[in-house]
């Protein structure tokens, strides 16, 4: 761009109190270019007024166009689509997913925000299709969420076999989209589950935690003979963080379990350890390496 280029662009948003809309892609773009994307008629629709954010350069006045001039945009259905992230679509795009029928089914209502845009006509297409929906204990997967993950994906965990374990019901959160069909499979194989004592721990959080501290904080708590009293939060902590603990409170002569329930120094998040209690994990972890250091 040359600069007095530039210098007409800062003009005219300066004008217009538009100065927000400047960023780095603004200035890739001729004055013209920028003129003709901001002279569209559509602007003064509200409904559009939370489109016009420095995302827009990423498009262009023909494909903005288009977009704005959609017939769907009349629908009330559709008006949470209506944000910025648009801008990461184009034209066609976003008229097929505006033209699925599948939105005139109330159970993928609830599918219809920005978020959808992180995807394309064809996943979301493929994703609303799947015969699964057509089973109600699905139903509270069907979050706007589920765009985090592919088709392929959700067929994936969709057709996992556990599902049909009364046990794994109360799983099927919409939390089930941090996760991949692979982690998962995996955490419902695990053979804790067979155990009455760990039931407790299958909340749908435990998709939020690697196999790995799953499997390290049980055995931790087996080693120390407080397993029946673990919760979720237990197995949030690294190995060494739960080692950490468990040997700081043995060296102080404070025991494990108190009334019936882990001592809360498992539960606590390590800057309430330090507000409320004065312990630095982070020392205590050092610590702990020490400590292993010299057993090895």
């Amino acid at each position: 761009m040359y600069p007095e280029e530039r210098i007409l662009i800062d003009k005219e948003l300066t004008k217009r109190n538009l100065e927000y809309l400047k960023c780095d892609y603004l200035y890739l773009l001729s004055y013209n270019s920028v003129i003709e994307i901001l002279d569209l008629p559509y602007w003064s629709d509200p409904k559009f007024k939370d489109l016009l954010t420095s995302n827009i350069w990423n498009s262009n006045a023909k494909e903005v166009q288009k977009i704005l001039s959609l017939k769907e945009w009349d629908d009330p259905k559709f008006k949470d689509l209506l944000t910025s992230s648009i801008w990461n679509s184009n034209a066609k795009e976003v008229q097929t997913i505006l033209s699925l029928e599948e939105w005139n089914d109330p159970k993928f209502q609830d599918l219809l925000t920005s978020n959808i845009w992180q995807s394309n006509a064809q996943e979301i297409q493929a994703i609303l299709r799947l015969k699964e929906w057509d089973d109600p204990k699905f139903q509270g997967l069907l979050t706007s969420s589920i765009w985090n993950s592919n088709a392929e994906e959700v067929q994936n965990i969709l057709s996992l076999e556990e599902w049909n374990d009364p046990k794994f019901q109360d799983l099927l959160t919409s939390n089930i989209w941090q996760s991949n069909a692979k982690s998962v499979q995996q955490k419902l194989s695990l053979p804790y589950w067979n155990d009455k004592k760990y039931l407790k721990l299958l909340t749908p959080s435990i998709f939020t935690i690697t196999q790995k501290r799953i499997i390290d904080a049980i055995e931790v708590a087996e080693t120390f003979g407080i397993e029946n009293w673990i919760t979720i939060t237990f197995l949030r902590k690294s190995k060494i963080q739960l080692l950490a603990l468990i040997h700081y409170l043995q060296d102080n002569q404070i025991p494990l379990i108190i009334n019936e329930k882990l001592h809360p120094f498992f539960s606590a998040a390590p800057s309430i350890l330090k507000a409320k209690y004065h312990i630095d994990l982070k020392s205590l972890v050092e610590q702990e390496k020490r400590r292993e250091v010299k057993l090895c």
